[in-house]
């Protein structure tokens, strides 16, 4: 899954006013909108899938310290932005070798 698939998610959570989007292997991405999960009509992500999509979105400039961080700890957190005036909030986690991504929008 590339950048602009990612893009295209977070743009279909903001028109949906959801507040969070959850990326974990084998469920689709899940939005939290007016306090309630909300499984998209998609096929469930697989773990290559989610793996890409950290490696996509993790800052290029510091993405060794934030791949150290995450194999330390079992997380990181960082922004994302896209569009013009948008951006979110990431948290990664991995435990048990399953890595799941949190987008928490503003």
């Amino acid at each position: 899954m590339s950048s602009a698939a990612i893009d295209r998610l977070l743009q279909t959570a903001v028109a949906r006013k959801a507040t969070e989007l959850y990326l974990t292997a084998g469920e689709p991405p899940v939005l939290r909108v007016a306090r309630r999960l909300k499984r998209l009509k998609a096929k469930p992500l697989d773990a290559e899938a989610v793996a890409a999509i950290v490696a996509d979105i993790l800052p290029r400039q510091s993405r060794e310290e934030f791949e150290q961080e995450l194999e330390e700890t079992g997380r990181t957190e960082f922004v994302y932005a896209f569009g013009k005036q948008t951006w979110s909030h990431v948290l990664v986690a991995k435990e048990s070798g399953i890595v799941a991504i949190a987008f928490s929008l503003r």
